[in-house]
């Protein structure tokens, strides 16, 4: 549920809007079973901003959710939870720390966070990832898991286009065993299933092999995040091997769109090659060990937007606003197809 597949589904009717959620959602639709949505901005929103933009701000203090959650994510969660028939599994990821946490004082590029595991900065962080999930569960919108980070490498691209920030495998560690983990468990979240990576799986095996390979951040953590960009460059097999050096971790595949390539059109109505991508695509990481795949937005406008970085890509469901009508693209039934074939839990 990203801000631009919100800012499209609220721009319809409330007929239209139901109609839509009910095919994602209901018993009579996909019945999707498990969703994401941003921790504050992403590209896929009008504008860079984080849940605290005062420097220096420790204490968090002034940390707070946006009119993007309170208006439209949350209340569209709450419609969608009250349309499906099971709790659905909603995790939070994250793409950029406030800039007066980064090395690049920046939330619309790439940067580390300040400092190194452990400190003020890291922790401060960490409390973050905390504040998110006890402000999404005040309004009454359960947290099933984190990421701990989306895709961490591009947080070392330099002049990197949108919101990021990075880690290596070694940080990644660290963080999260000196202060992700010990302050999700402080604050008695240690429920939370914790996806490590949630980036492309050429970077597999290393990244799990070098998280994992500490006990204490092993111990924290329930699964590995991938993403479909660049498949092309590594064979699915990857998983596989990840999956047996790491048979008590989940592997979930975290994000995947089309339209993202260079030159190629952003929205195609009606393009079956993309659903035939995507069943494609779905069918090699069944066969791999991966437990669930997640689209990246429910919906965008014809455009393939809102993106406020101009990084528009195409969707299983388009909204034509103007209209008051959206259009169920080939990807959409690729995905719902599975619905009949893989039950949660089977």
């Amino acid at each position: 549920m990203t801000d631009a597949a919100a800012i499209n589904i609220m721009s319809l009717s409330e007929a239209a809007r139901k109609s839509l959620l009910d095919s994602y959602y209901s018993e009579t639709g996909s019945e999707y079973s498990v969703g994401r949505v941003p921790m504050a901005s992403c590209d896929f929103s009008t504008h860079v901003y984080s849940y605290d933009e005062t420097p220096g701000d420790f204490d968090l203090k002034d940390f707070k959710l946006t009119t993007e959650d309170l208006d439209m994510k949350i209340p569209l969660l709450k419609q969608a939870q009250a349309t499906a028939k099971a709790p659905l599994k909603i995790f939070g990821s994250v793409w950029t720390a406030p800039a007066w946490l980064k090395t690049s004082g920046r939330e619309n590029t790439s940067g580390q966070l300040i400092g190194q595991a452990g400190d003020k900065y890291h922790k401060t962080w960490a409390q973050y990832f905390v504040k998110f999930v006890q402000s999404y569960e005040a309004q009454n919108v359960s947290i099933w898991g984190l990421t701990t980070q989306n895709e961490p490498i591009d947080g070392y691209i330099p002049m990197f286009p949108f919101q990021a920030l990075g880690f290596t495998p070694a940080s990644q560690r660290d963080f999260i065993a000196k202060d992700l983990g010990p302050a999700l468990a402080a604050a008695n979240l240690q429920h939370l299933k914790l996806i490590i990576m949630d980036d492309q799986r050429f970077l597999l095996p290393n990244w799990a092999d070098t998280v994992l390979a500490d006990d204490t951040a092993a111990g924290f953590v329930d699964g590995i995040g991938v993403h479909w960009y660049f498949d092309g460059l590594t064979p699915a097999s990857v998983l596989t091997k990840t999956h047996n050096r790491h048979p008590d971790k989940f592997i979930l595949s975290t994000e995947a769109c089309q339209g993202s390539g260079i030159g190629q059109h952003k929205v195609i109505l009606g393009d079956w090659s993309r659903g035939e991508s995507y069943a494609q695509d779905i069918i090699e990481n069944l066969q791999n060990w991966v437990g669930g795949w997640v689209d990246w937005n429910l919906a965008l406008n014809t455009e393939g937007g809102p993106n406020w970085a101009k990084n528009q890509v195409d969707s299983p469901i388009i909204v034509n606003a103007t209209a008051d009508e959206f259009y169920k693209q080939p990807m959409y039934y690729a995905l719902a197809h599975f619905r009949y074939s893989s039950l949660t839990g089977s």
